[in-house]
């Protein structure tokens, strides 16, 4: 049967990482976050622009406004679905927003804030 292909891993600052292809998907579940600054975050939607190929997709889930400050010590920065669609707006087209409480293992809620864009 048909067979995937092998993974990849990087490990390294995002923000440093220069793509050696372009890819279908880009999935962040709670990176985006952690950057703070509007310049980070501009560098990262621009990042992904570069990354994903033309019809290719994003998928971005981070704490929305109301979710918590800080995330394992460090501070983060929450976003609405719509300020995540505004922030990739200039390669992508938004095509479902979604905001989701996530409860953890320890019983406490987390608002998360999702989009799902297609590179145009």
């Amino acid at each position: 049967g048909d067979r995937a292909a092998p993974l990849d891993w990087v490990v390294g600052d995002v923000l440093a990482w220069e793509p050696p292809r372009t890819f279908g998907l880009w999935h962040d579940r709670a990176v985006l976050h952690f950057l703070t600054g509007d310049e980070e975050r501009a560098a990262y939607a621009a990042l992904a622009g570069r990354a994903v190929r033309p019809g290719g997709w994003i998928t971005i889930g981070g704490f929305a406004p109301d979710g918590p400050t800080s995330c394992s010590g460090l501070p983060v920065r929450g976003a609405s679905s719509d300020d995540l669609a505004a922030l990739f707006s200039a390669d992508f087209t938004p095509i479902h927003t979604e905001r989701v409480t996530h409860t953890t293992p320890s019983g406490k809620a987390q608002h998360f804030a999702w989009l799902v864009a297609q590179r145009r």
